[in-house]
């Protein structure tokens, strides 16, 4: 006996098989690429971290790739613990678009180690690169007081701790005085220690006036070497190799330039001006040998280093374009002094 299997299908009674086969059909295709992508962010090769302070850092960021979407927040976002979101508040925001860019962490607590990552943000949502931690100094940021009772603000930059004004004592740190000239005539003749100030603003140019200076006073090399000491007990006239960390080599670019610079008006030919490390040099420019003077378009600072060619070697000169940790001068100078804490 034959024994037939029949089954409904759609209503209709059919074979089984024949049923199978009818109600086949091909899955839906979910296999095609997607262009829902978040940002890409270029990995360096060291860490990105630079000029570590007491309270600040700066984040070198660049983004390869938006993701097929515009970008429209990106930053770098830290915090004390790993993996950091956007949820927290301790983030920058730099703008949008992809690129280069350079986010400055402010806010920090000294002594402490920071987990920090960038961040970008599209229409998809939000991407993170790579993480780095790094360490804020001690906490030097303060005050120091001269003989003569001035009083300077200091920043601690890296390991090194710096006067953030520029060195105005009258007396050596013995008490001694220290040879002044009040006309440019004076300070031409002088054949030994001396130190001279501007008064500002300017008066036909410039006027000489011991009394007020926007600029701190002005030392030639003899001062500088004095074995009395000019700077703070405590403190020193930095060496060249000091100056070379600061500046982060024997010359730097721009954006090491502009890190170090105040904000201000007086840098003419630039409003580049950032003072992200918190140096804060003024251009203060220098005084010639014969008294001539400049103008404020620049900034030169003593460093104690070794004779070169018959002439000094200079501490610090920045302009708006390029930090120099070294440069030849001459002893007559009337020049900067920034001290450097032992």
């Amino acid at each position: 006996m034959i024994i037939k299997f029949f089954q409904s299908c759609s209503g209709f009674l059919l074979p089984g098989l024949l049923c199978l086969l009818l109600s086949c059909k091909k899955d839906s295709d979910n296999s095609s690429p997607t262009t829902n992508k978040l940002p890409v962010f270029t990995n360096p090769a060291a860490s990105p971290v630079s000029d570590i302070t007491a309270s600040s850092a700066r984040f070198a960021v660049t983004i390869s790739a938006n993701g097929g979407s515009a970008i429209t927040a990106r930053g770098v976002v830290w915090n004390t613990s790993t993996a950091p979101t956007v949820a927290l508040s301790t983030k920058t925001s730099d703008s949008s678009g992809a690129g280069s860019f350079v986010a400055q962490l402010t806010g920090l607590s000294p002594n402490t180690l920071y987990f920090a990552r960038p961040f970008a943000s599209n229409a998809n949502g939000t991407g993170y690169g790579k993480e780095f931690s790094f360490s804020t100094s001690g906490g030097n940021d303060g005050t120091v007081t001269d003989v003569d009772g001035n009083v300077y603000n200091t920043i601690a930059i890296g390991n090194q701790v710096w006067m953030k004004e520029n060195l105005r004592t009258t007396r050596y740190r013995n008490s001694k005085p220290i040879p002044t000239a009040a006309t440019k005539e004076e300070w031409e003749n002088l054949s030994g220690p001396g130190y001279i100030m501007l008064k500002y603003p300017f008066s036909n140019g410039f006027t000489y006036d011991n009394s007020d200076s926007l600029f701190g006073a002005y030392y030639n090399w003899y001062a500088m070497v004095d074995s009395a000491g000019v700077c703070p007990l405590g403190w020193h006239v930095p060496r060249i190799h000091e100056i070379g960390e600061l500046v982060g080599g024997a010359s730097s670019a721009s954006e090491k330039s502009s890190s170090l610079r105040a904000v201000t008006e007086l840098w003419q030919g630039s409003n580049s001006s950032t003072n992200s490390s918190g140096f804060s040099a003024w251009p203060s420019s220098r005084i010639y040998g014969d008294g001539g003077f400049p103008g404020p378009f620049t900034f030169s600072m003593w460093g104690s280093g070794v004779l070169k060619d018959g002439d000094v070697v200079v501490g610090m000169y920045l302009d708006v374009n390029t930090a120099y940790s070294s440069y030849p001068g001459d002893k007559k100078q009337g020049i900067s002094i920034r001290c450097i804490k032992d």
